[in-house]
């Protein structure tokens, strides 16, 4: 189900961080130790992403995306906003968030329209500060103004796929996280949460932020389009149909 699947992916990731190497569709179809053990000894590495400033096609989300939802754009994301009672200065909220970005090309990409359709652009060195906002004292705006401002700015035309706010407001502080649907989704988030707390307990200890380990952003497009032309993509489909939608008498 999907629960397992999510969770399945979390392990993973943090076996990846491990240097364990093991997909999700191995670790699934493999429910024990034994069996886990045999994949991992028999799973290749991730390759690892190279930065380029080539176009990358979208992938089958994406494209739905730009056909139907284009009209409402600038809103068109999801957000979080996480709790502290620990501070960090505006330079390390600003080392912290430029590594996340350096790190997923997913964020770091210009969408633009053209007589071929749409293309992605991956940005080889982007602007952190269009990226970060750090409020030293919120109490002219409230939380929700704040948030509503960055909303605004997202926006796959200028690149500015994600906004990362850290507001110091005394005794709890807050960190809002807004990030465009076209770089992000539900187990993305789980993954993105991770790093950043890391990341952040890594600079409150004066220690090297340890992202987790990824392969290519334009390898996880191919998969996803061959994928979604595959003769197993419409199995499952016709599976997922005939499990989950309700059936109309």
């Amino acid at each position: 189900c999907g629960g397992d699947s999510i969770e399945a992916i979390e392990f993973i990731s943090k076996l990846q961080s491990a240097k364990v190497n093991i997909t999700a569709k191995q670790f699934l179809d493999n429910p024990t130790i034994k069996g886990i053990l045999e994949s991992i000894s028999q799973t290749s590495t991730l390759i690892p992403f190279h930065y380029s400033e080539d176009l990358t096609r979208l992938h089958p989300v994406q494209q739905w995306y730009f056909e139907k939802c284009s009209t409402y754009a600038g809103w068109f994301n999801q957000s979080i906003c996480l709790t502290t009672t620990e501070a960090i200065s505006k330079h390390d909220f600003h080392f912290l968030v430029s590594e996340i970005i350096n790190h997923h090309p997913s964020l770091r990409t210009r969408y633009q329209k053209n007589e071929n359709g749409v293309t992605g652009n991956l940005v080889l060195y982007p602007t952190i500060e269009s990226y970060v906002a750090y409020y030293d004292d919120a109490d002219s705006f409230s939380l929700q103004e704040i948030a509503n401002m960055h909303q605004q700015l997202v926006c796959e035309n200028s690149g500015v796929l994600a906004q990362f706010v850290f507001v110091k407001n005394g005794e709890e502080n807050y960190l809002i996280v807004i990030i465009h649907h076209l770089a992000v989704d539900g187990i993305s988030w789980r993954i993105l949460i991770d790093e950043i707390i890391r990341g952040f307990r890594s600079i409150q200890l004066n220690l090297k932020i340890d992202l987790h380990e990824t392969s290519s952003y334009t390898q996880w497009v191919d998969v996803l389009y061959d994928y979604s032309v595959s003769e197993e993509f419409f199995k499952d489909k016709k599976q997922l149909e005939n499990d989950y939608l309700p059936k109309i008498i």
